[in-house]
C-alpha cells in the first residue's frame, strides 16, 4: 500500500502539469463556441435552481429557510460529483487513441475531469456568496468546515469514479445504467428538499448519514446557511471510506492499465 501511494505521488509530480494544461484546454473548448463563454458555468445551475424553485418552492410550497440558496448549493456540488462520475464510465475508451501513443496513468484522466468540473463548481459558488449577502448571513468560524467538506467530496468522487472507470472499460451497459442510478441517487440526496423536514424521525436521520452525498450537501448547507457544526463522527467515517475507495481504485487502475488498451 505504501508503494502504491509513492507511485501515485510520483506520477502526480511527473504528469501533474499535463493534467492542469488539459483541464485548461477542456474549459477553453467548452466556452470558445458560445457567446456567453464562462457565464454558462453560472447560468446552467442557476436556471436549474429557478426550475426547482418554481416547482417545489411555489407549486409544492417548500418551507425550507433560504430555499433558493439551499437548492443552489445542492445543485452545484451534485453537478461536480455526477458529471465526473458519468464521464469516468467512458473515459478510457474516449482517450484510447491518446493512451496508445503515450503512457499516461489512467487515474490522471479522472483528475483532469475533476479539475475542470471543480473549477466550474468554484465559479458557481460565487452565486452562493451573492445569496449569502442577499440574505444578510454574516460569516462565522463555521466557514472553516468548507475545507474538510470539499476535501471529502473530492476524495469520494475520485475513489468512486476510479472504480466506475474500470467497470466502464469492460461493460458498455454502464453508460446506459449510470444515468438512471444517478437520477435515483439524486432523489434520495435531498437536492431540492430537506430530508429532515420531508422524512422526519429515524428514517430521515439514517438517510442523511448513510448517503455520503446527502451528508456532504447537508454539511455544506449547515456551514454556509445555518452556521452549525457538522456531525464530525460521521465525517471521519466517510473520510475513511473515501480513502479506501481511492486506494482500491488506484490499485485496480494501475494493475489493469495496459490491459485496458487491448479491449476493443
Amino acid at each position: 500500500m505504501v508503494e502504491l501511494i509513492r507511485k501515485y505521488f510520483k506520477d502526480i509530480r511527473t504528469y501533474g502539469p499535463y493534467c492542469v494544461e488539459e483541464a485548461k484546454a477542456t474549459l477553453h473548448s467548452e466556452v470558445s463556441s458560445t457567446r456567453l463563454n464562462w457565464l454558462w458555468w453560472i447560468l446552467t445551475p442557476l436556471l436549474q435552481m429557478l426550475v426547482y424553485l418554481v416547482i417545489f418552492g411555489y407549486v409544492f410550497r417548500a418551507r425550507t429557510e433560504f430555499y433558493p440558496a439551499y437548492i443552489f448549493i445542492g445543485l452545484t456540488a451534485w453537478r461536480f460529483f455526477s458529471g465526473t462520475l458519468s464521464a469516468s464510465a467512458k473515459i478510457i475508451r474516449s482517450n484510447k487513441s491518446l493512451l496508445l501513443k503515450v503512457y499516461i496513468p489512467s487515474f490522471l484522466l479522472i483528475l483532469t475531469r475533476m479539475l475542470s468540473d471543480g473549477f466550474k463548481m468554484l465559479v458557481s459558488f460565487g452565486i452562493v456568496l451573492i445569496l449569502l449577502l442577499w440574505y444578510r448571513i454574516p460569516p462565522s468560524f463555521y466557514l472553516l468546515q468548507l475545507i474538510p467538506l470539499l476535501l471529502l467530496l473530492w476524495l469520494f468522487t475520485f475513489g468512486f469514479s476510479a472504480i466506475i472507470t474500470h467497470i466502464g472499460v469492460y461493460w458498455d451497459d454502464i453508460n446506459d445504467l449510470l444515468p438512471v442510478l444517478l437520477r435515483l441517487w439524486m432523489y434520495f440526496t435531498g437536492i431540492f428538499y430537506s430530508i429532515q423536514e420531508k422524512v422526519p424521525g429515524p428514517v430521515g436521520y439514517w438517510l442523511l448519514r448513510l448517503n455520503p452525498l446527502a451528508f456532504i450537501l447537508e454539511g455544506l448547507r449547515q456551514t454556509l446557511l445555518f452556521r452549525v457544526s457538522i456531525a464530525w463522527e460521521w465525517y471521519f467515517l466517510w473520510l475513511g471510506v473515501s480513502m479506501i475507495l481511492c486506494l482500491t481504485g488506484l490499485k485496480i487502475l494501475y494493475r489493469n492499465g495496459t490491459r485496458y488498451l487491448k479491449v476493443g
